[in-house]
């Protein structure tokens, strides 16, 4: 694979910060981007706004308007205690935005990495048991939004038949679950 200097950029972050790569890392390799430090693209997906990544503005836009597919890591937030490391990917028919706490004042590098890695696992098996292809064209109506984040409370969004938008039923949300296999394992039974 002929990868790029912002790909070996991305996976120093990753090895000297103890975090499991995400899903598709390898394949999006060569397409990686560094738009500044801490912001990682491939150079196909849309702007990225760090901001908007970590507040998870971007779920219910992309989740109504799909377009191509996405992948990008960044590190942002506010504050001496408002961090985290988030994660957009939108690949087929799923969109997952995510995120766990990373580089607050009050945050441990241990407790972010136990979080982070924790949720690459999830993922991973996510697409080992529900293969998709980051190359493939993004369809045009999504069969599920994960958006997941350890601060912040997770849901698992499904389309909503009556709006034709997305909806989050008391079922699929709980923001006490910080456990990411909970909604993998929701997100494969709505897959199925």
């Amino acid at each position: 694979m002929n990868v790029s200097k912002h790909f070996e950029s991305l996976n120093e972050f990753f090895v000297s910060n103890g975090l499991d790569a995400p899903p598709f890392f390898d394949e999006v390799g060569r397409d990686i981007v560094e738009l500044q430090p801490f912001s990682w693209m491939i150079a196909s997906g849309t702007d990225l706004d760090e901001m908007a990544d970590y507040l998870q503005e971007p779920v219910l836009e992309l989740a109504v308007k799909p377009s191509k597919p996405e992948w990008s890591v960044n590190n942002a937030g506010h504050g001496m205690n408002s961090y985290g490391l988030n994660f957009r990917l939108l690949i087929e028919d799923i969109l997952i935005v995510a995120q766990v706490g990373f580089g607050g004042a009050y945050m441990t590098l241990e407790k972010s990495q136990d979080d982070w890695n924790a949720l690459m696992v999830s993922l991973h098996f996510l697409f080992e048991k529900a293969p998709r292809d980051i190359k493939a064209p993004v369809a045009s109506q999504l069969s599920a939004v994960l958006r997941y984040s350890t601060f912040r409370g997770s849901a698992l969004l499904l389309p909503d038949e009556i709006s034709g938008g997305f909806s989050e039923s008391d079922y699929e949300y709980d923001e006490n679950v910080r456990d990411p296999s909970v909604y993998v394992t929701r997100l494969l039974d709505v897959l199925d």
